[in-house]
């Protein structure tokens, strides 16, 4: 049975650092690593610990007769955060309805850790566009840009077009100064590369 909840625990794992890591761009340089470490791994951990518990629930009941042990738990993984999602009832509150069960719970716990991650990672990126912006001139910044634009493979030609005429309209705007504009371009290439 070991074998079965590492199953269900390193699968439920592996689709929350999957939900983080398509949330985030963290760059490389991080002043708060270990609270950074701290955060995502505690998150993930909390999710795999508590897809065991499910997998471990549903022992002895007619889902558990249906399927083979290693795909019941595989099944348990894959579907944690749509079982911890479920709502029990809803009670009005302050005009509004809130859910009553593991939701809540869930919710709140995620939006408190996804809050301090990107706290952490807003300020990384934040030095991160004020370092290229200090390496790099406008025109170099631009022809990034564009050159980032034509090599990303995931955008449709309208998309493509879309993006160059913002980079050239950041690029050209007179009312804003130069350094303004650098930074800008600066952190569209860097948001571009979490992107792409």
């Amino acid at each position: 049975m070991s074998w079965h909840l590492l199953i269900a625990a390193g699968t439920a794992g592996l689709v929350t650092f999957l939900d983080i890591d398509r949330t985030f761009y963290i760059p490389n340089k991080v002043e708060q690593k270990f609270h950074l470490y701290f955060l995502v791994v505690g998150f993930v951990f909390a999710n795999a610990f508590l897809a065991a518990a499910f997998y471990l629930a549903l022992q002895g009941t007619s889902f558990a007769k249906v399927l083979p042990e290693w795909a019941r738990a595989l099944v348990v993984g894959l579907s944690y955060l749509t079982l911890v999602r479920q709502k029990f009832a809803s009670i009005s509150a302050g005009g509004g309805e809130a859910p009553l069960g593991l939701e809540f719970l869930y919710n709140s716990a995620r939006y408190s850790v996804y809050k301090r991650i990107n706290r952490i990672a807003k300020a990384a990126r934040y030095q991160e566009a004020i370092d290229l912006a200090d390496r790099k001139s406008l025109e170099e910044l631009k022809q990034d840009a564009e050159l980032s634009i034509s090599q990303d493979a995931l955008l449709t030609e309208e998309e493509r077009e879309k993006e160059r005429k913002y980079v050239n309209s950041t690029y050209t705007d007179k009312q804003s100064d130069e350094r303004t504009r650098s930074l800008v371009l600066a952190d569209y290439i860097l948001s571009q590369q979490f992107r792409g």
